[in-house]
């Protein structure tokens, strides 16, 4: 979405030129290809963990980490492989959003009129609140030591993550259409008048 946006914004002419249908499914195939890497070497690693006296996660869901501590097998390489693979994805990802960003700020601070800045950044402007709750998630339950994490916290990012994310997207992204903006100010202002009264 960030790259998209950033050739919406960047080279608004040549968009339909740009973004082909090879250019689009491109990036898709690496983050696919990417994701089948990632799993295959979280599921080969999950396999040489050992299981003996519990069987039952304290997480609502399976995620790597709490099977990694029911496991009564060391596994000090499975964490270093966990970690090592999330910074690169994460990071990686997010870097490549900052960068298409901080290319889409310089493009629209060019752009002489106010209504046309203003367009554009509303452009924006749906994306970023999604992807810094994404981010932000991941990289609390991902990329922190798990010494000093308590399981209750763990898992109520979980849940951020799991749970809110995906409800929020609807919300956040249909906030930018018009007639949904319109009529959520209706039903406010009605809500409001009828309190009053």
């Amino acid at each position: 979405m960030a790259y998209d946006r950033f050739v919406a914004i960047c080279n608004s002419w040549l968009y339909n030129v740009t973004m082909s249908k090879r250019v689009s499914l491109q990036p898709l195939a690496g983050f696919y290809l990417c994701a089948c890497v990632n799993a295959t070497v979280h599921t080969c690693t999950a396999f040489s963990l050992s299981f003996g006296h519990s069987n039952v996660l304290d997480h609502f869901f399976c995620d790597i980490r709490p099977l990694q501590e029911i496991s009564c097998s060391d596994f000090r390489i499975n964490k270093l492989v966990h970690f090592t693979f999330a910074a690169i994805e994460t990071i990686g990802t997010i870097l490549i959003i900052l960068i298409s960003y901080i290319y889409i700020i310089f493009a629209i601070l060019r752009i002489r009129s106010t209504a046309g800045r203003h367009k554009a950044f509303s452009t924006c402007a749906s994306h970023l609140p999604v992807a810094s709750i994404l981010y932000g998630t991941l990289i609390f339950t991902y990329l922190r030591p798990s010494s000093g994490s308590s399981v209750d916290s763990e898992k109520t990012v979980a849940g951020v993550f799991t749970l809110l994310v995906p409800t929020l997207n609807p919300l956040i992204y249909s906030l930018r259409n018009k007639e949904v903006k319109d009529t959520l100010r209706r039903t406010i202002y009605q809500k409001t008048i009828s309190r009053c009264m």
